[in-house]
């Protein structure tokens, strides 16, 4: 009697061990995208991610929305790309991962959910030792003088990741534009091109 007493404390004991463990990573919250509409802006260097012998390389950006940003630090390269939901659990709102090549320039409009603090970006570099692959950025209130469309600023460089900012994103534009006179998207003066909506033909239109 006293072994089977033993026995089930041992159980329990053990039940709530992987119980515990288990809470610890709860799975990811469904997006709700009832947030603010942003428009990502991408440039990417013409010498991004050299390959074994020298020559730049397309590469894989993951963008993530986070409620927190712990795990998301204490994680490293193989535990976000591999694995993110279930190494940051419920802290991971949303992931979206592109593929991205050298000297182009991409504008990706993101849905934000309404409980995202954080912005987490990873470039997958080939060679992430001598690389700065990793970005986490808090989302900032909106001024009150702020309105239309919000945008961020990103170049994936040869090896870094970096975060900029409006004059920096257009002083890269101007000279992509001197590489690529041809790329319409693109304004001499660094700026990106609208297009209007034409409703002649329904809701949709053909892609310039």
């Amino acid at each position: 009697m006293h072994k089977q007493l033993i026995k089930y404390i041992s159980f329990l004991m053990i039940s709530l061990m992987v119980s515990s463990c288990a809470s610890d990573h709860k799975p990811p919250k469904e997006s709700d995208e009832s947030g603010e509409k942003i428009d990502v802006q991408i440039i990417v260097s013409p010498d991004a991610n050299p390959n074994i012998v020298g020559q730049p390389s397309p590469i894989r950006l993951d963008l993530y929305q986070l409620s927190s940003d712990g795990e998301f630090k204490k994680s490293n390269y193989f535990e976000l790309t591999n694995n993110a939901k279930e190494n940051l659990g419920e802290k991971l709102i949303q992931q979206n991962q592109f593929m991205l090549h050298p000297d182009t320039v991409t504008i990706l409009p993101i849905k934000m959910d309404s409980h995202l603090k954080y912005l987490g970006v990873v470039a997958s570099y080939r060679d992430l030792d001598n690389s700065q692959w990793q970005l986490v950025l808090l989302k900032q209130k909106k001024k009150w003088y702020q309105f239309g469309k919000h945008y961020f600023y990103v170049n994936v460089g040869k090896n870094k990741l970096t975060q900029l900012s409006k004059s920096e994103m257009k002083d890269l534009l101007k000279e992509y534009k001197e590489r690529h006179p041809d790329d319409k998207k693109i304004k001499e003066n660094g700026k990106t091109r609208k297009y209007g909506n034409d409703l002649s033909k329904g809701v949709f239109r053909e892609e310039k």
